[in-house]
């Protein structure tokens, strides 16, 4: 008889919480715009479900709701794609958001202090150093002349595989993927590692800082990552080794510029060309500086939070705006009636030269100039239209410091994470028009000059103090790329073959990569 009554009495639990659920499940949230909050669990299941296709799943609440709130177990996400609130959140109010504890603890064994997750003082430091690199002059002499030579080691790639191997199917991806790393490590503490020479073969520390990252950012959805650090296990031990060869490439780094600088006798590294690169500038400046701090350890995430910037950004870009050549092939024809137009100097060399599609790059590459693609208006408005589909950051959000009310009437507590989605306002039709999701670089061109719009629109590098200091030279390195690439090869879509992203802190796309035929022209 006991038994009957406990079946009959779980039975009778079940179904009432079943019909619960049900009925729940057709209330109307009034408290809240976004997807539907559960007891206990908030929008976990929904938000489980979508994850693959996670930018997408936001852009349906956004389309709905402007500013929309996510909720999990104790902490609310509140995403926005109003510039008025976005405005407040990363300008007006700055300072009662910044990156919390969260982001910062999963991100912490590979970034430590960087820009990537520091707050207040240690913001200021690498925000200040990063600045010293990026000045124009800089970026005319030491980067431009870096990024020339890696576009050219990649159309000698691309020429190499097509004349000597026979090849006419690639994954561009792989190939910006090297090199923006190669190119960014050069600029950034004057190393070359090699990813992109000829066979594009296994480099050690650009693979083990790939997979560190990789693995940093999976903590976030691992709950015993923290248990699995302390006892040194499964994916944590992994971890453990490539940081450990990470930490060995970045201090030899150091070590060596730190020997070559105290040994010079200069003070001014805009007169040193052999100083050009980033980490040799901070060390030569901290001689008469003493405010910039110049520890192993700043220097450290210094390095590797510049680098993780400039090859998410470049490598993506690259790899988002030739997916996009590639389906639209006027917009390839119209880049390269430009770059004919623009450079008749480079396209004269190139074509006086009777050799090898080889000797021919090298001729166009070692003529390029920066005058010559700061002309390019249409090949600026190609790059910025990709980059407002595609954006380098996809998500990025803030912690509430303390309680606010935002412009719109939403209420954010303490703790909440507040943040932009720069994915869904590049398809907003509110923004942009009814031609919102098409991919038309016309939109940036008025009497065929590029026209910018507000970062708090387009917020592909951010907006407010914590906008991105290295947007101008993340521009003329996808600029100096395309204008070779285009020049000397034409490209298409591998029939068949799908591009989709995956889901990260960046944008990449999966690991099909993009595959594409190519041809010289």
């Amino acid at each position: 008889m006991d038994i009957v009554m406990v079946v009959t009495c779980a039975a009778t639990a079940v179904i009432a919480f079943w019909v619960f659920l049900l009925v729940y499940r057709r209330l109307p949230d009034k408290k809240q715009r976004g997807p539907k909050a559960w007891p206990f669990v908030g929008s976990v299941c929904e938000l489980v479900a979508n994850v693959e296709h996670l930018h997408d799943w936001l852009l349906k609440y956004a389309e709905m709701y402007t500013t929309f709130t996510v909720t999990t177990t104790g902490r609310s996400y509140i995403y926005t794609v109003d510039p008025s609130v976005m405005e407040y959140v990363f300008k007006t109010n700055f300072h009662n958001y910044g990156k919390g504890k969260q982001i910062p603890a999963l991100l912490c064994d590979l970034f430590g202090g960087g820009l990537y997750t520091a707050d207040e003082e240690d913001w200021k430091w690498h925000l200040k150093t990063a600045r010293y690199q990026f000045v124009p002059k800089v970026l005319r002499d030491f980067c431009f002349d870096i990024n020339k030579e890696f576009a050219l080691k990649g159309a000698i790639i691309l020429a190499n595989a097509h004349v000597v191997q026979g090849t006419k199917e690639i994954d561009l991806q792989d190939i910006f993927t090297r090199m923006a790393f190669d190119s960014t490590c050069k600029i950034v503490c004057g190393v070359d590692t090699g990813s992109l020479s000829e066979g594009l073969p296994h480099v050690p520390f650009p693979e083990a800082f790939e997979n560190a990252e990789n693995l940093s950012f999976k903590r976030a959805v691992d709950p015993f990552w923290r248990l699995k650090r302390f006892l040194v296990i499964g994916s944590e031990a992994v971890l453990k080794k490539d940081l450990t060869l990470v930490n060995e490439f970045t201090q030899k780094v150091i070590n060596s510029r730190r020997v070559e600088v105290a040994a010079s006798n200069t003070t001014n590294p805009d007169n040193v060309n052999n100083y050009g690169d980033m980490l040799s500038r901070i060390l030569i400046i901290c001689k008469d500086d003493s405010k910039i701090m110049s520890t192993d350890k700043h220097l450290r995430d210094m390095i590797l939070n510049t680098l993780e910037g400039g090859r998410c950004t470049i490598a993506n870009a690259l790899s988002w705006t030739f997916y996009m050549i590639c389906v639209h092939p006027l917009v390839q024809e119209n880049i390269l009636q430009e770059l004919l137009q623009t450079s008749e100097k480079d396209r004269l060399i190139s074509e006086a030269i009777c050799g090898s599609i080889n000797e021919k790059v090298e001729a166009y590459v070692k003529a390029l100039d920066f005058e010559t693609l700061n002309k390019m208006q249409y090949l600026q408005a190609a790059i910025t239209e990709t980059l407002r589909l595609y954006p380098a950051v996809p998500i990025d959000s803030r912690e509430a410091v303390a309680d606010d009310l935002l412009p719109d009437g939403t209420r954010v507590k303490k703790g909440d994470l507040v943040g932009s989605v720069p994915y869904s306002m590049g398809r907003m039709k509110v923004l942009w028009g009814s031609d919102a999701k098409e991919f038309k670089p016309e939109r940036w061109l008025k009497d065929n000059v590029f026209v910018p719009e507000s970062p708090f629109k387009f917020a592909t590098f951010g907006a407010g103090p914590r906008s991105c200091v290295g947007k101008d030279a993340a521009y003329l390195q996808i600029k100096i790329a395309v204008a070779v690439l285009v020049k000397f090869f034409k490209f298409r879509m591998v029939a068949g073959h799908r591009v989709k992203y995956r889901v990260a802190p960046s944008l990449p796309m999966s690991e099909e990569g993009l595959l594409v035929r190519f041809e010289p022209r």
